[in-house]
């Protein structure tokens, strides 16, 4: 089941056959990590829909540790987070476990006041602007949470605990998914909700 309570949401079975075709426009070179430059963040994404689990495992950790680390953000998180994306609206189901993982970390990150992106023209800073990337993307986020046969249900529902400021949006939205729920999930799905209302 895809959840139809968000006009336009877009589907998780849409085939991508060229992936991360702009992931080259990004001069990854002068953007900061951790630990220096993100000149290997592009591989770390092609790598995260490898078939080898071990290759998928390690593009986590070149990602995690590197655009965002114990809760530091860098300025190439705000980078990686449409690749990310784009996994998710892929029909692989590789890398999506880790990509759910990063999305919750670059979510729950704080950068400093004085690092700021661009986003839509404006300039803010780069927490915020990470943050507002992440929720733009709430349709696929939900109908994640809404997909009874997905595997990433419950990775996708702690991603929105995250975003407590928002609870009035996603609040209901559960609530409508909950209604068609009849599975042991719908505990999963009562807990959340009653966690971002105590927000």
């Amino acid at each position: 089941m895809k959840f139809l309570g968000v006009k336009g949401a877009p589907k998780n079975t849409v085939k991508r056959t060229n992936m991360f075709n702009s992931i080259e426009n990004i001069q990854w070179s002068d953007l900061k990590t951790a630990n220096g430059t993100a000149k290997g963040v592009p591989d770390a994404i092609r790598g995260l829909i490898s078939e080898n689990e071990e290759i998928r495992n390690a593009s986590y950790w070149k990602l995690d540790n590197h655009v965002v680390l114990q809760s530091d953000l860098y300025e190439s998180a705000f980078y990686v987070l449409p690749f990310l994306f784009e996994i998710l609206n892929s029909e692989s189901k590789n890398g999506k476990r880790y990509v759910y993982d990063l999305l919750f970390e670059i979510a729950n990150g704080y950068a400093p006041e004085n690092e700021v992106c661009t986003l839509n023209g404006r300039e803010m800073e780069l927490t915020e602007a990470c943050r507002l990337l992440i929720i733009g993307e709430l349709n696929v986020i939900l109908n994640e949470v809404s997909d009874i046969e997905s595997e990433f249900r419950t990775n996708a529902l702690e991603l929105l605990i995250a975003f407590g400021d928002r609870k009035a949006d996603i609040v209901p939205m559960l609530l409508k998914i909950l209604e068609n729920e009849d599975s042991d999930f719908s505990d999963n799905l009562k807990e959340a909700i009653s966690e971002l209302e105590d927000c």
